[in-house]
């Protein structure tokens, strides 16, 4: 909800930005058409009011040139006709010097004016333009800035859901494993109990077959032993028999002495 309200917070100061700038934008055409409109009034008006000035101007010195020819032809037209001739010849002639250098000073007067107002123009739009720029960077600094938070934080979530998922495959691994473990170590220890039982009842096999053999044995020793021990039971009877029998025989014979004597 946060990324979405972030997002569509964006979108309107986005919106808001487009709009000012557009804003911005006509504003700059609007002054820049009455700026037009203005400088090429004001430039009708001075190149009416200099003509007017000039045509003023000329009238002036051409109506006392006119005066002055007409004193001077008011004069000299007694005096030589040929001098009146060349007069207005040369009248003639200054008119077109004067003609041509007038309109070279007018015309380097104009170009004067016209690169002053040119450089004028150009600084006042280097300025609109500056600052025109300026306001668009910063504009687009602080949407790159946002951007920029955006991407982080998209980056940073998915960081979090990689480490949440690697945590839970994690415990999940380790899980299955334990369990594996647990499943193996239960078969191992079955088998490693029947394998020991096996030889465990091998053992016992082996030791009773060996202890009923050395019990076999020695129960032999012990009834030739007994058979010894008998044997010379019975020996030692037949001896004491023998012995208590050659007695008797003795006595008995001592007794019969005695009694036939």
């Amino acid at each position: 909800m946060q990324t979405q309200r972030r997002c569509v917070v964006a979108f309107e100061r986005l919106v808001h930005l487009r709009r000012v700038a557009a804003a911005v934008r006509i504003q700059t055409c609007w002054r820049a058409a009455s700026c037009r409109a203005r400088y090429q009034r004001q430039r009708s008006l001075i190149v009416a009011l200099q003509t007017m000035a000039r045509c003023k101007q000329q009238r002036h010195r051409y109506a006392s040139l006119q005066r002055a020819v007409i004193k001077v032809q008011a004069q000299w037209r007694c005096v030589i006709a040929c001098r009146q001739l060349r007069q207005l010849k040369s009248i003639a002639a200054a008119k077109r010097i004067q003609t041509a250098w007038r309109g070279a000073c007018c015309r380097q007067q104009y170009q004067r004016e016209r690169i002053a107002v040119i450089n004028a123009q150009a600084m006042v739009r280097c300025q609109q333009q500056r600052a025109r720029y300026q306001r668009l960077r910063s504009t687009v600094i602080r949407m790159q800035t946002q951007r920029r938070c955006v991407l982080a934080f998209r980056k940073l979530l998915h960081l979090r859901r990689v480490a949440a998922a690697v945590r839970i495959q994690t415990c999940w691994r380790a899980a299955s494993c334990r369990a594996r473990y647990q499943r193996q170590r239960s078969l191992i220890v079955a088998l490693q109990a029947m394998a020991r039982c096996k030889q465990q009842r091998h053992r016992y096999a082996s030791l009773r077959h060996a202890v009923i053999k050395v019990q076999a044995h020695w129960r032999c020793v012990i009834a030739c032993r007994q058979l010894r021990q008998l044997k010379s039971v019975a020996a030692a009877k037949r001896i004491q028999t023998a012995w208590r029998g050659a007695c008797c025989r003795q006595q008995y014979q001592r007794e019969r002495i005695a009694v036939i004597n």
